[in-house]
């Protein structure tokens, strides 16, 4: 694997700077490809995360770099602000020699949309976590419903391929007729000696 190249895009919640069961699995993927040889980079949400003040980049041990972007204003419009930075993260990061890969997971429609489309542009292969099926999900604030349900509804199209956790996305996901990999609950393996 020491030929990939690969780049989390708001996989986690501020990775780096607090713990989530996101950031936990985002950890846990990005330690693994790092062990095989593959060169890793986590850029945390264009939206951006209270914990910076500015664009930082961050060693993280035995995972890579991982650079986040400051949020600035209303969540729905901040990316706006990070969008020049961000771009020249991701066109800087992809490496000639090495398959580069853009991993994703479930942001709002419009930022997947972005994501995707500047990937493309720069030479990346897409894939995306699919961990939760977003319709399902009680939680979702009534004004994020239809972002949820455009994304619901295209993002296999998007994508290169994907990375379902259960036999139940598996089923949901068929309608997009892509090559997918399951990925179950990731955990860190204690060996015993």
């Amino acid at each position: 694997m020491n030929n990939l190249n690969v780049v989390f895009l708001g996989t986690g919640s501020s990775f780096g700077y607090s713990f989530s069961a996101t950031n936990t699995k985002t950890e846990f993927m990005a330690r693994g490809l790092v062990e095989q040889g593959a060169c890793v980079t986590i850029i945390n949400s264009i939206v951006g995360c209270s914990c910076v003040d500015c664009r930082s980049e961050i060693h993280y041990a035995n995972v890579g770099e991982v650079i986040s972007y400051p949020k600035k204003g209303n969540q729905l419009l901040s990316w706006l602000g990070n969008l020049s930075s961000w771009k020249k993260d991701l066109k800087n990061l992809y490496k000639q020699d090495k398959k580069n890969i853009v991993i994703l997971e479930a942001p709002d429609y419009h930022i997947y949309r972005i994501y995707c489309f500047y990937a493309h542009k720069y030479g990346y292969k897409i894939a995306v976590i699919s961990h939760e099926w977003l319709p399902t999900i009680k939680s979702i604030h009534p004004l994020r419903k239809p972002s949820a349900y455009l994304y619901t509804k295209h993002f296999g199209y998007l994508a290169d391929g994907i990375l379902p956790i259960s036999e139940y996305i598996i089923n949901k996901i068929k309608k997009f007729n892509n090559t997918y990999l399951k990925i179950n609950v990731l955990e860190e393996l204690k060996y015993i000696k």
